[in-house]
Parts: structure tokens; sequence; C-alpha cells
């Protein structure tokens, strides 16, 4: 007999909290989404490409506002904004009781094609190119116009991880860098923006020694008020300087 009552009683307990769970679940008063917070991880993006990206993850949103917490789609939710070509990663939480907070890392943006059409095309580190931005909205990174590198994934592969070798401060650095380009004779040419000059080579390999090599000339040629034309550090352990004219 006791068996039995205590039987009905958890029988009568499972109901009980099934009732109210299956109460909160339906009630469109508690548990509501009411915020969605969206914190953006990105570098160097200019404010304005930051707040269109900010919009076009919010317009997709739009339709789990006022949803049911507890009946949110989390995974359908990252999907959907993963479907944005910038978006790299994204993580959703719950925040009880009406709360979702949605955190997006952006792609890097390590280069900016200019294609024939004059438009701006980010490319990320890992090579795929993003959509076009304003011309004033352009991140400060080096520039690509040689549109061989772009069509070539194999190329544009390997000139990634040839400029990630140089060091990201110094007279030669990935910062100070305006423009790369690719020979298949010379290999690696950039022009920086820092100092006074043309053309640096860097060759095909060992960019990071090359680099040091190039970064003691400049810091020479600087010392001495010479003016150059071609850096070339294409070889194994010498570095040959062309003069401008007028030098």
């Amino acid at each position: 007999m006791w068996r039995s009552k205590k039987t009905i009683y958890y029988a009568l307990v499972v109901v009980a909290v099934l009732g109210m769970a299956i109460g909160i679940y339906t009630d469109k008063t508690i548990l509501i989404v009411n915020t969605v917070s969206i914190d953006l991880h990105q570098h160097g993006l200019h404010e304005v490409v930051q707040q269109e990206l900010r919009e076009r993850i919010s317009n997709k949103l739009k339709s789990f506002h006022k949803q049911n917490i507890l009946a949110v789609p989390i995974g359908r939710i990252q999907q959907h904004i993963l479907s944005d070509v910038w978006v790299e990663s994204v993580t959703i939480e719950r925040k009880y009781p009406d709360q979702l907070q949605v955190k997006v890392k952006l792609k890097t943006v390590v280069f900016v094609y200019l294609d024939k059409r004059g438009r701006f095309l980010p490319l990320s580190d890992q090579g795929q190119l993003l959509n076009p931005v304003d011309p004033a909205h352009v991140p400060d990174v080096p520039l690509v116009r040689n549109a061989e590198i772009i069509k070539n994934p194999e190329l544009l592969k390997h000139i990634l991880v040839l400029f990630k070798e140089i060091p990201k401060e110094g007279l030669l650095s990935q910062k100070s860098i305006a423009e790369v380009d690719w020979s298949p004779s010379e290999g690696l040419m950039v022009e920086n923006a820092d100092v006074e000059g043309g053309r640096i080579v860097l060759g095909k390999d060992k960019v990071h020694a090359k680099s040091a090599r190039v970064t003691n000339v400049l810091k020479y040629l600087e010392s001495q008020n010479q003016k150059w034309r071609v850096i070339d550090a294409s070889f194994k352990k010498k570095v040959l300087v062309r003069l401008r004219k007028h030098s």
C-alpha cells in the first residue's frame, strides 16, 4: 500500500513538473528573447564596415526576437550567420531570462585586391576574397593589383606564407608595406610606404632572413641620405642596391 501511494506521489510530481515546463515553454510572457547582443571581434576594419556587418548580422537575427529562449535553434542561427563571407566563427549563448549573446569573429584581412573594375576587395588570411568596400573605408593593409596572383590559389597561398615571415615591426615590416606583387623570376616584391624608395625584391624563400638584411641596408641608406630605386635581396647572402641617378 505504501509503495503504491509513493508511486502515485512521484507520478503526480512528474506531471506537475512537466506541466510547469510546458507552461513556461508556451507562455508568451516569460523567457521571451527581448535582447540580442552582438560582439564583433575584428582587426583593423573601418567603423563604417563594422557597422554594415553588424546590421547584416542583426537582420539575420530579427526573426528570433520574441521567441521563447528555450525554443531558439542555436545551431541554425550559427549556420545562418556563418553564411556571411566575412564571418570566420560564431558562438551563441542563452543569457536567462531574455537575452541571446552572439560573439562573432570576423576574418582577418591581409591584403586588398584592386581589380580591373576599380573595386577594392579585401583578401582574408586564408586567401578568400571578401565583399568590396568603399575606397574611403579600405583597411590599412598592402594592396595587390596583379590579377595573376588572385587567379592562382596555390601562388596566393605561397605569397601569404612568405608575407607572414616579414617582421611585424621595423623599417621593413608587414605594417610598412604599401603594395605586394610577384614575379615568376624574382619572387615576392614589395613597396615600402614608410621610407622613400622603390621596389624591394625578397625572392621566393627565406623571407625572414632577407627582410633583416634589407632593414640593415635601409638604415645605412638613410644614414647616408642615399635615394634608391631597387633593393634586391633575392640572392642567398648579398643585397643588390640600385640607386637613383640623382642620388
